[in-house]
């Protein structure tokens, strides 16, 4: 099939379908899987409404969380449910390949509704997307087939894609919520846990969450505009494996980046709200930074990070202890630099780094099982992670401020890190102001 013989989609230029008829010239010689790019005339403000026009699941967009990379990703070419498994299919794949997904804060956590529909981890290598990089957007498009048979595939795929398509900005409507655990529960939720937590219990340190439930018939990808005008420094995320699921929100936390053996991760513990009044601010943040308990907090996860990473690391950088400001709330903040042994692989770092005390207490290895035990809700993918891998780079998310969409109900979850200090109505007025950088997004 020779290049007048593509007639590869109408929104495409002649000089556009002879750029692909070069690449796939290109790769003629090469097998396994191949991409190829094609610079288009869009900005980035083009990708939701460029994944709302398609009818490729699973869906996905991300971006990093100062926005120097932002994705747009539809259909499935091949998808994993181990990451160990991803990492071996990328040992032998073209560099510029990046399978995305995630998983759930830990195994059962998708047992029970809402989340008994979901798989523990997915991750996947789409068939299309849209990067917006730092020198324009470009169209990725992902073929498996054996050389002879990618024209074929390509005209196929391409046949399936849309033009990107205006989205409606009318807020959708958000009725009343309903908390699991409700005030009171809560309050008991947290005695137990204080107990856990006393000078003979077993915890130094237990995050506690909360699922705010509302009644909401329809949700889609309007939503993705309305995240990103709010301009936070934060990881915005979409994933929606079938039609009527999605998982969405607007996480401050990053769990790791690595270019190769040069690996950034953080402690981000600690919390005050934060006021767009200079005076009210400083006396918040002198607050912050005063508190035994937040720093306290905050200590736990840099220690965690510290002890996971010595076996796997050369060596371990801190940066200086700052506080980030993520829409409402504000958190304090240390980066941690590390530069990794070889041969370290990401499933290693998963497993070093994940849970972070950050999300589920301290020790570590100890918090989970009371997790399940005082919460009355799943968890599911909420304090897992979500983001991208390649064969020489990943970069996974923290699913904080997160919220699913799932059989007409909108699930909201929200957490809060208990220390044997905390009080239980502070710490619900603390969800409260976490929940506000999504609820400020609908029309109440």
């Amino acid at each position: 099939m020779n290049q007048t013989e593509l007639c590869l989609a109408p929104w495409l230029s002649p000089a556009q379908e002879a750029a692909l008829s070069q690449q796939l010239a290109a790769c003629a010689e090469r097998s396994g899987p191949q991409q190829l790019r094609l610079l288009l005339d869009l900005t980035p403000a083009a990708l939701p409404g460029w994944l709302a026009a398609q009818n490729l699941f699973p869906r996905c967009f991300w971006t990093q969380r100062k926005g120097a990379f932002q994705t747009a990703a539809v259909g499935q070419l091949q998808s994993w449910s181990d990451l160990t498994q991803v990492s071996a299919f990328l040992k032998t794949a073209p560099a510029e390949l990046r399978v995305y997904g995630g998983w759930a804060f830990q195994p059962g956590a998708c047992l029970r509704k809402p989340w008994q529909d979901w798989p523990e981890a997915l991750f996947f290598l789409p068939e299309a997307e849209l990067r917006a990089e730092a020198d324009g957007v470009y169209l990725c498009l992902n073929l498996r087939a054996e050389p002879a048979a990618r024209p074929a595939a390509l005209q196929g795929l391409l046949a399936r894609l849309c033009p990107p398509r205006d989205l409606s900005d009318a807020p959708p409507r958000l009725q009343p919520l309903q908390h699991q655990p409700d005030r009171k529960a809560w309050q008991d939720m947290l005695q137990e846990a204080l107990v856990l937590l006393s000078s003979s219990g077993p915890l130094d340190k237990l995050v506690l969450s909360r699922c705010s439930q509302s009644p909401m018939p329809d949700f889609d990808l309007r939503m993705i505009p309305r995240l990103l005008q709010t301009r936070r420094q934060a990881y915005y995320f979409w994933l929606q494996p079938q039609p009527e699921q999605v998982l969405w929100g607007a996480s401050p936390e990053r769990l790791y980046a690595r270019q190769g053996v040069c690996l950034q991760t953080e402690a981000l513990a600690g919390t005050r709200t934060w006021s767009a009044d200079p005076l009210t601010n400083h006396h918040l943040q002198r607050d912050l930074l005063a508190s035994a308990k937040e720093r306290a907090e905050q200590e736990r996860v840099l220690q965690h990070l510290l002890q996971r990473l010595e076996p796997l690391s050369r060596s371990c950088r801190l940066n200086p202890l700052e506080i980030v400001v993520a829409g409402p709330v504000q958190h304090l903040y240390r980066r941690l630099e590390a530069e990794l042994l070889p041969g370290v692989s990401d499933a290693q770092l998963v497993a070093a780094l994940h849970p972070t005390p950050a999300v589920n207490g301290f020790p570590a290895e100890r918090s989970p099982r009371y997790i399940q035990q005082l919460e009355p809700h799943a968890r599911g993918w909420y304090t897992g992670a979500l983001g991208w891998i390649s064969a020489d780079a990943a970069e996974w998310a923290v699913t904080l401020r997160a919220a699913l969409w799932q059989n007409q109900q909108q699930h909201f979850f929200t957490g809060a890190g208990i220390m044997p200090s905390s009080e239980p109505e502070s710490e619900w007025l603390e969800l409260n102001a976490k929940l506000q950088s999504l609820l400020a997004l609908f029309d109440v």
